[in-house]
């Protein structure tokens, strides 16, 4: 599997039209702070969607500053739309692994 980061969140939505399925994976990143504790307020998400360049599988991956409550409003977005995109919390690295 090739693994693409996307720096710019525009583009990411731009090569959403390569995807392989109709499912966004997100995840939440918390940060460290000073004594090495985990913040219960995570401050990034991470948006991945698997595509398929001839015979490889591509993973194309964002992050943003955010905060949990935005993967709500990004899907309400999605379905006015009428966009058939589900966002599905979890780590596609782990679930594509694990079905390796």
């Amino acid at each position: 599997m090739i693994v693409i980061y996307v720096e710019d969140l525009e583009d990411f939505v731009n090569l959403l039209s390569e995807r392989v399925m109709d499912k966004i994976f997100y995840e939440f990143n918390g940060s460290i702070n000073d004594h090495n504790v985990h913040k219960e307020s995570p401050n990034q998400i991470t948006l991945q969607f698997l595509s398929k360049v001839e015979n490889s599988l591509v993973l194309y991956e964002t992050i943003f500053d955010g905060e949990p409550n935005e993967i709500s409003k990004i899907q309400e977005v999605l379905d006015e739309a009428e966009i058939e995109l589900k966002l599905i919390k979890g780590k596609i690295r782990e679930i594509f692994l694990s079905y390796s």
